[in-house]
Formats: C-alpha cells, structure tokens, sequence
C-alpha cells in the first residue's frame, strides 16, 4: 500500500489529475494470471489502486474486461468504467460481423448489470470489440445504457492499416509512372521529352 501511496504522491507532484488501472490483469488468464494473482499484481491490486486514487482526490479510471472486475471498480467509488468489448477486428463477412456485435452486446449489458447492482452510476464508456465504424455502435446504444464510447484500435490500428496500404499503393503506382516515364523520356544517358527525342529513342531501341 506505502509504494500505492507513494507512486499516486510523485504523480500528483507532475501534475497527473487521473488514474486509470490500463493494461489490466484482465487481459491474462491462464497459469500466468495465477502467478500475478499470487504475487499481488491481479484485480485487488487494481481496486487498491482506484480506491487509493479516490482518497487523494485523482480521477479514478476503471478499465474493466469482466463484470466482477467492473462491480468492483464501482463499489470503490472510480469515476468512470472503460469496459472493453474485446480483441478489434474488422470483419468482411457482414453475417459474422453482426452476431461478433450481437455477442459484444450481450457481454456488455451482462457487465452493466453488474454495476447497476452496486447503486453507483460512474461514466460508463464501451471500449474496442466488433464496433469498427459509426453504424456498428449506433445498435450499442440503442441496447445498452452507456455514455459514450472510448474507442480503441478502431482509431489506431485500422486507420494506420488503410494509411499504410494507401501509402504503399501510391508508392508503386509512382514508380511504375516513373519506369513508364522512363521509357519514354530516355535511353541510357540520354534524356529528353520532344517528340523528336522520343523518336530517336524508338529508332534506337527498334
């Protein structure tokens, strides 16, 4: 608790408003999740955290992947809870899109329920999951009462993935300009645009 306190302490000495407990130990199941439990690094670490957060006057900021978590960052008072939907993937198949949201849904009303029990009503935002674009999350609010959406790799990784696509095909179509240019501007160390130029090079090549 002493390094909790004196972490948040040399936080608030920068001038850091908020805490938030992201990456959580949500994300890790398994025999690793067991050790991490094990050594104090698992759930209760992330409510001592908020809770301590809360007694200083920060922001409390719970990023939670499961309803119990999701219970317990409320009951200690955080501010607000980032719920995430799960892993973004953009999917091109529209059947399997819709019931991946469909599925996302249902999770995220089964974590809000969870909250709803503890009397409390933080700012509820949903995080990543199916919801891709603008109309995915339109049926999120429609079914779910929450308050906004926090975004994820939907604003990170997919558009980088479009840039960087976009990017290399300019790129090749520019140097297949440039080679087709070339080809009729030049001939070794001989360069140039006139039609007589270009008729030399056909006379050369021919």
């Amino acid at each position: 608790v002493n390094s909790i306190e004196d972490s948040l302490s040399a936080f608030q000495a920068l001038g850091v408003q908020g805490i938030t407990n992201w990456p959580t130990a949500g994300f890790i199941d398994g025999t690793i999740r067991a050790v991490m439990e094990s050594e104090g690094l698992g759930v209760d670490a992330e409510v001592a955290l908020l809770a301590a957060a809360k007694r200083r006057g920060l922001g409390a900021f719970g990023f939670a992947l499961e309803a119990a978590a999701a219970r317990r960052f409320a009951e200690v008072g955080a501010d607000a809870l980032i719920l995430d939907l799960g892993l973004t993937r953009r999917l091109d198949d529209v059947r399997e899109h819709s019931d991946q949201l469909q599925r996302a849904i249902v999770r995220l009303q089964e974590i809000l329920a969870a909250v709803k029990e503890t009397g409390r009503r933080p700012l509820l935002l949903c995080f990543g999951g199916p919801v891709t674009t603008a109309d995915d999350l339109e049926p999120v609010f429609r079914q779910c009462e929450i308050d906004g959406f926090a975004g994820g790799s939907v604003f990170e990784r997919l558009p980088v993935h479009e840039v960087v696509t976009a990017t290399v095909r300019r790129f090749k179509s520019t140097g297949a300009a440039m080679e087709s240019s070339r080809r009729e501007t030049g001939l070794g160390d001989l360069i140039g645009r006139s039609p007589v130029m270009k008729e030399v090079f056909h006379l050369i090549r021919r």
